[in-house]
């Protein structure tokens, strides 16, 4: 990105103080790690003001800041962008330089799926084209801005994710955005604090399409959700479906999970997904829509799915010289919790004992309780042989384990640290553990202890 102060006054309708002309080469909201060219967006979290450490940052040698706040010191060639609102400035910031940029944008929400898919992407179109995604789960009203303001000037495939807890959220992201493929991983009991009703998400997730541009622009749902189904019909736009088992316009055959890949089939091309787990064929089919819809021959598109790698605590297979880790604990909610429970289901012929660590799902609103006893009760079902459940409702979810099976063992914990302290008592050798739960729990710091245990044999 290249701005100046003053332009950058003007694109955001602040007031500016200082030097109009100050060049503006990118953006950063941490005082810390303020560079050459970059301009310190001053935004107001929940443990820091940013406004407190604009001055300091101008005075340091940073050129330009945007704030709520004017310092007291401005030096000379430095400038200050006065706003009343530097999180809407930044969308407004972002939407303009998005207007400059050449690149095809590819959109993604979706309850389940879209960071995997979106990292799936990324790996797969970055051996074809000059392509920029987000960072981490950069999918919120700064997240997404920052990602389309460190996007290069020559980037040709820009990979965008948007999330929402909120009626509304994503209608603002993809209106920066303004992708020209939009896509719909899932719908599910997620964040249903916030919508009250699976109906509601569906719409919520539907609303990308609100902001496609391009005279080729395309939504893509899953096939598998009549109510993604029903809510994106109601929008007007050019859609498209993806699945498997059916006519879709981005069909998926024979779709086969294994323990550490899978594989599925389109058209008369095996596409081998170098992924743990059923979940993952779904984010790779919904991946092949978008490719197909850039015009990629499926030939293609299985050669460069060799090189996709997994994320950072999404299944990740850990081999200690003792137990099979599987951490897939970044987030969850039913229907990853349900899709962690089928992966362990594929270990039964070749681990010792299947155990699940099952942390809270959060942001479930009144369904929360039902939703904690169905875990219970899917874990039960799923012939698991332990079941170690952390944080609010553990114990809900254990006792509706141990209704559903008295052969599965069942412990709760009131806390992380507290199940923690207490693995090595309940792990054996040869056991293939899962742990996920939302990220509020922190369970990396179970996998942490699981990797470091001295275990006994199974008596």
């Amino acid at each position: 990105m290249r701005y100046t102060a003053g332009e950058i006054a003007a694109i955001t309708g602040g007031i500016l103080y200082g030097e109009a002309s100050a060049p503006v080469s990118g953006v950063s909201t941490d005082s810390r790690a303020v560079h050459e060219g970059d301009c310190f967006w001053a935004i107001k979290g929940e443990n820091f003001d940013g406004n407190d450490f604009a001055e300091s940052v101008i005075t340091g040698g940073g050129r330009c800041a945007v704030a709520s706040r004017v310092p007291a010191k401005i030096p000379a060639g430095a400038s200050v962008v006065q706003v009343s609102d530097s999180i809407a400035a930044l969308g407004l910031l972002a939407g303009d330089y998005r207007g400059r940029l050449k690149a095809k944008v590819i959109g993604i929400t979706g309850s389940v799926g879209k960071t995997s898919t979106r990292n799936m992407l990324g790996d797969i179109l970055s051996q074809k084209y000059r392509t920029h995604r987000a960072k981490k789960s950069f999918n919120n009203h700064i997240g997404l801005p920052l990602t389309i303001l460190e996007t290069p000037r020559d980037c040709e495939m820009l990979i965008v994710e948007m999330g929402t807890n909120h009626p509304g959220e994503i209608e603002y992201l993809t209106r920066i955005a303004r992708p020209n493929i939009a896509l719909v991983t899932a719908v599910t009991e997620a964040h249903l604090e916030g919508f009250g009703s699976i109906e509601a998400i569906a719409a919520e997730k539907a609303s990308i399409a609100l902001g496609l541009s391009g005279s080729d622009s395309l939504l893509i749902i899953n096939a598998a959700m009549p109510v993604l189904t029903e809510a994106a019909s109601r929008l007007a736009v050019p859609t498209a479906a993806f699945g498997f088992g059916g006519d879709y316009d981005f069909a998926g055959s024979d779709p086969l999970a294994g323990i550490e890949s899978g594989s599925f089939v389109i058209g008369n091309t095996r596409v081998c997904v170098p992924l743990a787990g059923r979940g993952n064929l779904e984010n790779a089919l919904a991946a092949w829509a978008v490719c197909s819809s850039l015009g990629m021959e499926a030939a293609d598109f299985a050669g460069f799915m060799q090189n996709v790698r997994a994320e950072n605590m999404r299944m990740n297979i850990i081999e200690t010289p003792d137990i099979t880790i599987i951490a897939d604990c970044y987030n969850a909610n039913p229907a990853s919790m349900q899709n962690a429970i089928d992966y362990l289901g594929l270990l039964k012929e070749s681990s010792g004992r299947l155990v699940f660590v099952a942390g809270y799902m959060g942001e479930l609103g009144s369904e929360t309780q039902r939703l904690h006893r169905k875990l219970g009760a899917a874990a039960a079902d799923a012939g698991i042989d332990l079941l170690l459940a952390a944080g609010p409702l553990a114990d809900v979810t254990v006792n509706a384990a141990r209704e559903m099976s008295n052969k599965l063992n069942a412990y709760s914990f009131e806390s992380t640290e507290q199940l923690c302290s207490r693995l090595e008592e309940y792990i054996c050798r040869g056991d293939a553990v899962l742990v996920k739960g939302s990220r509020s729990m922190r369970l990396e710091a179970a996998v942490e202890k699981l990797e470091k245990l001295k275990l006994k044999t199974k008596i």
